[in-house]
């Protein structure tokens, strides 16, 4: 079994990273999914299902219930046997916890972009609650990178200094998926 966690900067290819290795046998897990999935199951009368709601209520069910929550939801579902890839830590906690219950099957990788780019994806993908303007983007972004609300909340920089390898995704997606392949050589997958 082998377990490639993905973390990274907003929009900067994570998913289209975790769908490649999908493409190699690896199933999809997603901290995000999840949090989606909670606030419309769990807490539906609860507002929008945005990215801000999505970032409030994460950090919410962290505190609210314990910091171990998201992985708690993940780990049951990881079954021995299979490949998985599991896009979105977004805390340095989740990793901890990853390293700690799957020891040497689990590796992470981190993708970035330069910002610009990033904008210009997040434009292109054109999904609900994303962005729209430059400046909240970099509001995003700045919640993203150091944190939400309260200690606990999302740091995907600290995140991005605990990955076992970086990609950085400056070109197209073949060049995005040869950096994915590449990853997957140097952690032994064939």
């Amino acid at each position: 079994m082998r377990i490639i966690g993905i973390t990274g900067t907003l929009v900067s290819g994570k998913g289209t990273l975790a769908k490649y290795f999908t493409g190699k046998g690896f199933e999809l897990f997603s901290f995000g999914n999840e949090v989606r999935k909670y606030i419309e199951e769990d807490l539906p009368t609860r507002g929008p299902n945005n990215r801000e709601m999505q970032q409030k209520w994460g950090n919410a069910a962290r505190n609210l219930n314990k910091i171990s929550f998201w992985e708690d939801r993940l780990i049951p579902q990881i079954k021995d046997g299979k490949n998985y890839v599991v896009d979105g830590f977004r805390y340095p906690d989740q990793i901890d916890t990853f390293r700690r219950v799957f020891d040497g099957n689990f590796r992470l990788v981190a993708v970035d972009a330069p910002v610009e780019k990033r904008f210009s994806y997040c434009l292109k993908r054109n999904r609900e609650g994303d962005p729209t303007t430059w400046e909240e983007f970099l509001e995003v972004e700045q919640r993203d990178q150091r944190g939400y609300l309260q200690r606990n909340g999302q740091n995907t920089a600290r995140c991005l200094t605990m990955a076992d390898a970086k990609i950085f995704n400056f070109g197209t997606l073949e060049e995005l998926e040869e950096s994915g392949e590449k990853f997957l050589n140097e952690i032994g997958y064939k």
